[in-house]
């Protein structure tokens, strides 16, 4: 099962090729992908280092304007966000001018839940 904060690879369709992409569950169900570069069409977005997240190749990028959903994808956990990036997305997703209010404010909750529930 996804959990939120959740770091996982999943097929993905509705990107460009379709492709295995990595996404980071930020509510139920509800997923950021992970990019290799910050084009300007992906902000606003929080950038993680290959340093802190070995699965990665390189340094990336989480896609905070727009939300993947997958009601029970097949995948593979590469790990779990710290809560320092998890902070980074919070205040992120603030500007995020493709998300409705209600959505930032899902994500929000998801993620400081999960925050105090992991961590305090």
């Amino acid at each position: 099962m996804i959990e939120v904060m959740d770091l996982v690879a999943i097929e993905n369709d509705e990107v460009l090729p379709p492709k295995e992409k990595y996404h980071v569950c930020i509510h139920d169900g509800w997923f950021f992908v992970i990019n290799s570069n910050a084009r300007k069409m992906y902000d606003p977005h929080v950038k993680i280092q290959q340093l802190d997240y070995t699965f990665l190749r390189h340094d990336s990028y989480i896609c905070c304007s727009r939300i993947f959903s997958f009601s029970q994808p097949k995948y593979r956990k590469l790990g779990i966000l710290s809560p320092s990036t998890t902070q980074d997305i919070i205040q992120t997703v603030e500007s995020a001018l493709t998300l409705t209010l209600e959505e930032k404010d899902d994500i929000k909750e998801s993620l400081s839940n999960k925050i105090s529930q992991k961590f305090v």
